[in-house]
């Protein structure tokens, strides 16, 4: 069967390159993602058991960056840029538990958003069978970083909850000004030289209604699983 879709952000571009935008920023986000878990790992306040998970966790990333990688056959597209935007981001986020927080529960589910959409959007999609397994491993990262919440309590003291609130509104926030009509034009533009295609009409698409409706759904929920795990949780009497 074909390759087609459901639905497009971008009407008047062929689908290959719709395709190849989505795919490069979840690239983006992979790559993003690999050196912050790196300094996490090397955290030696964190105890062996945590730290050993993090490093499957880059193992599986670094598969995962592998993977989009080989799709595009050697051919390197410029992101938005929210990647770098968020790397620094997080790099100035103090306590263990909001750096985890921001990657394990918004970054994370950034990339379960799209993974999700694009499963929701494309049919025969050249990505689909890497998507599938890289979407399961994205709900693993996000299930054990709910594992560790009683033990970041303990190493970092009660965060309080607005913090959380302040870093998923700077996160999306990050991501709102990189995520647009705008930016995907001048990715288009950038890449691929097309300049036929008004920023008001992607962002105007029925692509991208769906896209945000399935990411909102999907921070939210996450978010809000992460919390409530880290309201619960009692910390160990010494």
């Amino acid at each position: 069967m074909s390759f087609r879709a459901n639905h497009r952000l971008v009407e008047k571009v062929p689908l290959e390159v719709e395709w190849s935008y989505l795919v490069n920023e979840t690239l983006a986000g992979e790559r993003c993602i690999l050196p912050l878990l790196e300094n996490l790992a090397s955290d030696m306040r964190l105890p062996r058991s945590l730290r050993s998970l993090l490093q499957q966790q880059i193992a599986e990333e670094a598969d995962h960056v592998a993977r989009y990688e080989a799709l595009f056959h050697g051919q390197r597209f410029a992101s938005t840029g929210y990647d770098k935007e968020f790397s620094q981001f997080v790099r100035d986020i103090g306590p263990i538990t909001l750096k985890l927080f921001s990657l394990q529960a918004i970054l994370e589910s950034i990339s379960l958003g799209a993974l999700t959409y694009r499963r929701d959007a494309f049919i025969d999609s050249p990505s689909e069978i890497d998507d599938m397994q890289i979407l399961k491993d994205e709900e693993g990262h996000v299930r054990f970083g709910l594992a560790f919440l009683g033990l970041l309590r303990e190493i970092d003291g009660a965060i309080a909850l607005p913090d959380f609130d302040e870093i998923t509104h700077a996160s999306n926030s990050i991501f709102a000004r990189h995520f647009n009509g705008s930016n995907i034009a001048h990715f288009l533009d950038t890449n691929f030289a097309i300049r036929t295609v008004a920023a008001s009409d992607i962002d105007r698409s029925p692509g991208m209604k769906i896209f945000k409706r399935i990411s909102t759904k999907t921070i939210i929920k996450i978010k809000n699983e992460f919390i409530h795990r880290y309201v619960n949780t009692k910390i160990k009497q010494s």
